[in-house]
């Protein structure tokens, strides 16, 4: 059950922002063990979780999933578990952030040029025909096609 909360990052990611392998497999092993462990062992799971988000910060989608898991079949071990989590990601960003004087932070959410804000977006789509319009207008046309065949 707890693969399915994960093959949607793999799916998105693996095509967006390529994910790090190190980082699904950590994931992977802490939703392994949140599952296959019983209630006092789960939090060996967290070290795995934790180096997950470390090794690339998008690698989040484990750690909710044994968290949702968790709160699911053990309501104060999932409440506790997602409470520590959050302490173990923030609290080391927020103080390297502080002794580095704000040069943690600036590269890691300043520089980066993602497509959710919608001015970028919008830059993103205005661009897309010309970067890949050698591969968009004969796909499309291929799937027209063979969608016409269907009728």
């Amino acid at each position: 059950g707890l693969r399915f909360w994960e093959w949607g990052r793999v799916t998105l990611w693996g095509y967006v922002g390529k994910p790090g392998m190190l980082a699904l497999g950590l994931g992977l092993c802490g939703l392994w063990w949140v599952a296959s462990r019983q209630s006092g062992l789960v939090w060996w799971a967290l070290p795995f979780c934790l180096l997950a988000l470390y090794t690339k910060q998008t690698a989040l989608a484990e750690a909710i999933a044994a968290t949702g898991w968790l709160l699911l079949t053990r309501p104060r071990t999932g409440f506790a578990f997602g409470a520590a989590y959050a302490a173990g990601a923030a609290l080391p960003s927020l103080l390297l952030n502080w002794l580095t004087d704000g040069g943690y932070f600036y590269p890691q959410f300043t520089l980066h040029s993602l497509p959710w804000f919608p001015d970028r977006f919008y830059g993103y789509l205005q661009s897309l025909p010309i970067d890949y319009g050698a591969f968009l207008v004969p796909g499309a046309l291929a799937i027209v096609l063979r969608g016409a065949h269907w009728f």
